[in-house]
């Protein structure tokens, strides 16, 4: 299938603006490029090649992927510039097993799975290009649930394995991160694109969301109002929605507000009912020099039922076993919960009411002549209990079993001596159980 994509500053988000140096093609979705026949700026043609094999070109591609990106050294397209590409399409290269299901980009630390809409929005000013979260939750949620689940086996092995675990990461160090920038999942858009292309540090997500804004003038710590100094949903200004409970952290307090208006060049948010010094914090005043910062941006707080944070509360439960470059995904889903509300509600609504599954995981076993070690991470601090034979296991009642120490949840069984041969084992952790062999030599 043949491809003529052309790029305008006034056409897409994506398009030359002075600092972009990557593209991408926004037709047909499930096909990756095959060949490139030619690319031009402004009518010129301009010499190609593949990526990561070519070099001295002026702009290169990759087969497979839905990108060209210019030589890092040449100077970045003006917005006056217009780019056009010709070639031709054919299905993707999507290997899951090997977790190429995320999009193929020169660098993707993020683990980013779109660009998002190019369509122009309040964001397409800044160019930003901004995907729906609860797709974005709902697709991780299934991946989360197929890793688990174990199912789709192919040679062996799920075959959404290694893509969920990538995506899980996603969620684990967006939790964990100072910023906690999976909390900006709300306001309808999860930043995908900024002005530079795809995003690929936390840093640049933050700022795609959450710029800079300050107070237009000081409040009291009984004030039930604060302005800042940006019409919300225009470049540059933060988009929090004024029903739905957001939540605010301004210096050291947490203000949640339920209401605003917005002026020329300023907007009025509106403090719930009891929102000064929430979440346990202390209500203070406040100074145009203060640090504010959107901290939750959901359409509330309440974890249960079809709402936001319960959304991707569920797909970090999911995660729970996943490590990411921060922290483990049960250490993430833990502080998750604990800024929530209303699971309770979830007795009457199970929609979306998963939790981690309660069970030892990162589970290894090294062995070495005459004794192994059990490695694993508990699901909490109380003991877990284990076992080993030289036979099979002839009843699932652990109550003989050794028990650990319990305490820190990353724990060591030594089994020594051993004499060399097959063994079974069995580590419980309350209801969940993981069990297999190992070969002592």
């Amino acid at each position: 299938e043949t491809v003529n994509m052309t790029w305008t500053n006034a056409s897409t988000v994506g398009g030359p603006n002075g600092e972009r140096k990557t593209f991408y093609i926004t037709s047909n979705a499930v096909r990756g490029l095959r060949s490139v026949t030619s690319i031009t700026v402004n009518g010129n043609s301009k010499t190609f090649g593949v990526y990561g094999v070519d070099t001295g070109k002026d702009w290169y591609w990759l087969p497979g992927t839905r990108w060209i990106t210019q030589d890092p050294q040449a100077a970045p397209l003006s917005p006056s510039d217009t780019l056009t590409l010709a070639g031709t399409l054919s299905h993707a290269a999507t290997k899951w097993c090997q977790g190429y299901a995320l999009l193929r980009w020169p660098e993707n630390p993020l683990g980013m799975i779109g660009v998002g809409s190019t369509a122009f929005n309040g964001y397409a000013g800044a160019g930003i290009t901004t995907a729906p979260p609860w797709q974005i939750s709902y697709l991780a949620m299934h991946l989360g649930w197929f890793r688990q689940t174990r199912v789709l086996q192919v040679n062996g092995k799920s075959a959404f394995h290694e893509v969920a675990r990538a995506f899980g990461k996603f969620y684990v160090d967006g939790m964990l991160h100072p910023r906690k920038p999976i909390l900006y999942f709300g306001d309808y858009g999860v930043p995908m694109q900024d002005k530079i292309g795809l995003i690929t540090t936390w840093e640049r997500f933050i700022a795609a969301k959450n710029p800079p804004v300050a107070l237009t003038q000081d409040i009291s710590a009984a004030a039930t109002s604060f302005t800042i100094n940006c019409k919300v949903a225009t470049q540059g200004c933060i988009n929090v929605a004024g029903s739905g409970g957001a939540v605010w952290k301004i210096d050291n307090e947490y203000i949640r507000t339920c209401g605003r208006s917005s002026g020329t060049n300023t907007t009025t948010y509106t403090v719930c009912p009891g929102g000064r010094g929430y979440w346990g914090t202390k209500a203070e005043p406040h100074t145009t020099a203060s640090v504010v910062n959107a901290e939750w941006r959901l359409m509330g707080d309440v974890l249960s039922g079809h709402t936001y944070p319960n959304l991707w509360v569920n797909a970090l439960a999911t995660y729970h076993d996943v490590n990411g470059s921060l922290g483990s995904g049960l250490e993430a889903y833990r502080r998750a919960v604990g800024m929530g509300t209303g699971m309770e509600l979830r007795a009457t609504d199970q929609r979306y009411a998963l939790l981690p599954r309660v069970e030892p995981y990162n589970l290894k076993v090294i062995t070495a002549p005459g004794q192994a070690e059990i490695h694993y991470e508990a699901p909490f601090l109380a003991a877990c209990r284990y076992a080993v034979t030289a036979t099979t296991f002839s009843s699932p009642d652990d109550a003989g079993d050794e028990l650990d120490r319990g305490g820190p949840r990353t724990r060591r069984v030594v089994l020594a001596p051993l004499a060399p041969g097959t063994y079974s084992y069995r580590v419980t952790c309350g209801t969940g159980r993981v069990m297999g062999t190992f070969t002592v030599p």
